[in-house]
C-alpha cells in the first residue's frame, strides 16, 4: 500500500486533481488578472496552490501558483445565473 502524502487530498486509486495556470482560470471565469487576484485576497474565490516555495526565496520569486480545476468549477456553478432578458413576457 503507498503512504500518503501529508497534504495529499487525492483518494487511494484515484486521479490526482488538474491544475490550472491562471491564463486558464481567466479563460473559464471571464475574469481580468487584477479582479481575479483581489477576489483571492477577499476571499471570494478560491486560493491557488503555491508549488516549488523555497526557504529564503522572495516572495512571487521562484513559485508556481496553480488553481484545483474542482474547485473552480464548483465556484463557477455557485455563481448566480443571469437572467435572459430576450424572453421575458
Amino acid at each position: 500500500m503507498a503512504r500518503r502524502r501529508r497534504g495529499d487530498t487525492t483518494p487511494e486509486g484515484g486521479d490526482p486533481p488538474v491544475l490550472l495556470a491562471l491564463p486558464e482560470v481567466r479563460r473559464l471565469v471571464g475574469l481580468g488578472r487584477s479582479t481575479l487576484l483581489r477576489y483571492v485576497a477577499a476571499g471570494r474565490f478560491p486560493a491557488p496552490l503555491v508549488l516549488g516555495a523555497a526557504p529564503g526565496v522572495p516572495t512571487g520569486r521562484g513559485r508556481v501558483h496553480r488553481w484545483r480545476r474542482d474547485e473552480v468549477l464548483a465556484w463557477i456553478e455557485r455563481q448566480p445565473r443571469s437572467t435572459d432578458l430576450g424572453t421575458a413576457q
